[in-house]
């Protein structure tokens, strides 16, 4: 038996006594899973980074909850969510582009047999309608040298002769992405060391 218990009982002050123990573990339990998330995270991001940029390891995100559902009711610990930002749409139509990289997988088209890769800089010039080539004489499509019935580069050229033709987009038919993240593995150990985290923060929180 804890001495403080009985000193507290003592002193009529047991149930403060009581919540603030509660109140105390509750933010130790809390910061531990808080600290296991941020670690996890940046392993993640580091991974990423290494396998794609460093600009799509940021898309790597997480949040923290306070309350969690067990059994129907909420209690207070510490739960959080990891999640990846980088991909287009919102909600249950949201596709991420980082799935492709974890798992490996093939891209086509859904209503063409190309696939249209825009050159273009800048998210403006990229988001705007395609040019068509039956409609504008200086648009061509030009077969790629090794790959003539794979990849086709949309091309304008320019009334003044000594401007190089400007190459606009690339065409392709298949996009093969191979598994390059071994995000399920770094789940899997860190799930080990949740614990470790828990305590030594339940123990600080204890000790201040």
């Amino acid at each position: 038996m804890d001495l403080r218990i009985f000193f507290e009982a003592q002193r009529g002050n047991l149930d403060e006594f009581i919540e603030k123990e509660i109140a105390a573990f509750e933010k130790g339990v809390f910061a531990g899973v808080q600290a296991a998330t941020i670690d996890l995270k940046g392993k993640i991001r580091k991974q990423v980074a290494a396998a794609l940029t460093r600009k799509a390891s940021f898309a790597i995100q997480s949040r923290m909850y306070d309350d969690v559902k067990v059994g129907g009711h909420m209690e207070k610990g510490g739960a959080s969510l990891l999640y990846s930002k980088l991909g287009r749409g919102r909600g249950k139509q949201f596709i991420d582009y980082l799935d492709l990289h974890v798992t490996g997988g093939t891209v086509r088209a859904k209503k063409s047999k190309w696939l249209y890769i825009s050159l273009e800089r800048g998210p403006k010039k990229r988001r705007k309608q395609r040019p068509v080539v039956a409609f504008d004489p200086r648009l061509a499509f030009i077969p790629d040298p090794k790959e003539p019935k794979k990849k086709l580069y949309l091309v304008r050229t320019f009334k003044d002769k000594n401007k190089e033709p400007k190459i606009l987009a690339v065409l392709i038919r298949v996009v093969r992405i191979p598994k390059r993240l071994e995000v399920r593995s770094l789940f899997a150990a860190h799930e080990k060391l949740v614990p470790d985290f828990v305590t030594a923060k339940i123990i600080e929180n204890y000790e201040e």
